[in-house]
């Protein structure tokens, strides 16, 4: 049977803002995002009877219609009215969970470029993107991936020039924070409103140091999870250009000018017992592999 591999990549905030809570119940966003190389694995295989069948490496995700991917195949098959064929989706999860780096969306990225390019369906980005609103905010940037300014509830996305292959320690906390429980404290609170605009023009001119003044993520304002700021503090201390919270958190992410620093950071927290990558930035979201499936 065919098969399509894909790479579905996760994403930082380089900046993030919520300008309040729009009539529709979505918050107004304004943030920068940025593709990185950690990512889930998926394998999509075509099936000759209809319906789709999802299996996972960890045995506490849920692998029916409580799961992003799954949702996608589900909505895409029905969408396109496809009664000929179904699908099977093996899942391999490296993002980790509540850590505000889009693994679920990534996943439902991933399932609907996958779907799209293995049955040959032909539709376009912005089609397939019009889809992914349908399933999460972060789904449309995590089709497209990159670097990009997104705004309104994740539906409006600007290219920006490529963010420089720099090195990226990410830590994850033991603690998580649902995105629900984070924008309730949002909403409950003034907030101080990171300068975007700011950081887009410093990124546009490659001037990384002095953009990373003016990043911000104001879910930071919220967090009570002491493991967010000692991180930063600790990747400060090893010579990050900037550090901060990604998403609604929890994981923090650092951006280094040399490798070998962010590596000692890396491997200074996984000897400690954390949870701790090194990645780089990537110019997409998702990556598809195609390839023939022996079974």
């Amino acid at each position: 049977m065919q098969s399509i591999r894909a790479y579905a990549y996760a994403k930082i905030n380089l900046t993030l803002d919520v300008l309040g809570k729009r009539p529709d119940g979505y918050h107004e966003m304004d943030m920068i995002l940025q593709s990185v190389s950690l990512c889930d694995e998926l394998v999509l295989t075509k099936a000759e009877t209809q319906g789709i069948s999802l299996s996972c490496d960890r045995k506490e995700i849920p692998c029916d219609e409580r799961n992003l991917a799954y949702q996608a195949a589900d909505l895409l098959f029905r969408e396109l009215e496809e009664r000929d064929f179904g699908v099977s989706i093996e899942l391999k999860k490296n993002i980790p969970e509540q850590a505000g780096m889009a693994g679920g969306s990534a996943d439902a990225a991933a399932v609907l470029v996958g779907i799209n390019e293995l049955f040959s369906y032909g539709l376009t980005e912005e089609e397939l993107c019009k889809l992914g609103e349908r399933l999460g905010a972060d789904v449309p940037f995590c089709i497209q991936g990159g670097t990009m300014r997104v705004r309104g509830f994740g539906e409006r996305l600007t290219s920006l020039p490529d963010f420089p292959k720099l090195p990226i320690a990410i830590a994850k906390p033991r603690e998580g924070m649902s995105t629900a429980q984070a924008f309730e404290k949002i909403d409950s609170c003034k907030l101080v409103h990171p300068p975007v605009q700011q950081v887009e023009d410093f990124l546009r001119t490659g001037d990384i140091p002095t953009a990373g003044l003016y990043c911000g993520n104001v879910f930071m304002q919220v967090t009570e999870i002491e493991d967010v700021f000692s991180f930063c503090r600790y990747f400060h201390t090893h010579q990050a250009i900037f550090s901060m919270m990604t998403g609604s958190g929890t994981a923090v992410f650092a951006v280094f000018e040399q490798e070998h620093p962010a590596k000692m950071c890396v491997k200074g927290l996984i000897d400690a017992g954390e949870r701790a990558y090194l990645c780089y930035p990537v110019k997409q979201g998702v990556e598809l592999i195609r390839e023939e499936d022996a079974r």
